[in-house]
């Protein structure tokens, strides 16, 4: 029953004098209700961890989510299996959260917000439907809320107290990427190259055209070195001259690919007619590199090992110090 129609209810039996009493009574019987289900959350405390207690509810409902995650029915017995699990992962949670407020590591609210945000778009929904289906498997939306506070706090005071430690050494980033190598490929050839355009009109005539082929040719009969290429293009009108570092095959379109893979290092290779003019490579230089993916995703991975093992030990040794109990 809503205050407005409490109200008027009230309004309808007071006007008789014989009513007021069963009025009072309606009252404080609707006040009653209001009060119930804060007088409910009052649980059994399963666990504190310094002032803070983790209720039976708690759990309840961490347990409901958790066997969600797990694709499970929330039956009774499905969370009586996971039950003493929940309990250290509230614990744990709150030992992070404690620890990093004393380190001075806050969480910033949008944060949270926009995962809770990005966990309902995965899983095609608003946050409030989010909310609602949480809600229908008697979970809540704080709980995951929770959950998801305490991992950011917790990544940023693992990262400050230990993010200069977490260097890796090339030797190893090199060994773990030779690892990763078939999956990215491995070594990878990469070529210093000059794309030279002789420009002309798209719409030159025939003459034009093969006026500006044989100055290609005339081009790669005098080249000598890649450092005298605007040197050497200077008397033909206007030339484009790009330099391409540590440029791979892949870079480049099918044509483009022709051009250089058939031309030896130290020369120019043969001319295309292009829109806007005729294109060729200089290939100066032409060396098998480590590939640049797999040893990032190598470091990537190695540092997040480290953090791993560095997080777990901390949580342990934090857990050890805290003021837990269980009851």
């Amino acid at each position: 029953m809503s205050n407005i129609s409490l109200r008027q209810t009230m309004q309808l039996m007071v006007s008789s004098k014989k009513n007021i009493f069963f009025a009072f009574f309606i009252l404080l019987f609707a006040q009653i209700i209001m009060i119930a289900p804060v007088l409910a959350a009052d649980s059994k405390i399963l666990a504190t961890v310094g002032n803070v207690n983790i209720t039976e509810d708690d759990v309840k409902v961490r347990s409901n989510f958790l066997l969600i995650v797990k694709n499970k029915s929330a039956s009774a017995s499905n969370r009586a299996n996971i039950k003493n699990s929940t309990i250290k992962e509230l614990v744990n949670e709150q030992v992070q959260l404690q620890a990093a407020t004393r380190n001075g590591i806050t969480v910033d609210e949008t944060d949270v917000n926009k995962r809770i945000k990005t966990i309902a778009k995965g899983a095609k929904m608003t946050v409030a439907q989010l909310t609602s289906f949480l809600k229908s498997k008697g979970s809540h939306i704080d709980s995951m809320r929770g959950l998801q506070k305490a991992g950011i706090a917790w990544r940023g005071l693992i990262r400050s107290k230990f993010g200069s430690s977490a260097q890796i050494s090339e030797k190893l980033i090199d060994e773990e990427a030779a690892k990763l190598g078939k999956k990215f490929g491995g070594e990878q050839t990469v070529y210093d190259l000059r794309h030279i355009v002789l420009k002309m009109p798209s719409n030159a005539n025939k003459t034009k055209r093969k006026q500006r082929l044989a100055d290609a040719k005339t081009v790669r009969a005098n080249f000598s070195k890649c450092s005298r290429i605007r040197t050497l293009t200077s008397s033909l009108g206007r030339v484009k001259v790009v330099t391409m570092r540590n440029v791979s095959l892949s870079n480049l379109s099918a044509g483009q690919r022709k051009l250089v893979i058939n031309t030896r290092v130290g020369s120019v290779s043969g001319a295309r007619t292009i829109k806007g003019g005729v294109e060729m490579y200089a290939v100066c230089k032409k060396t098998t590199a480590r590939n640049d993916k797999a040893r990032q995703f190598a470091e990537s991975k190695l540092v997040q090992k480290k953090f791993e093992k560095f997080a777990t030990d901390y949580l342990i040794q934090l857990t050890a110090e805290a003021n837990v109990k269980y009851k």
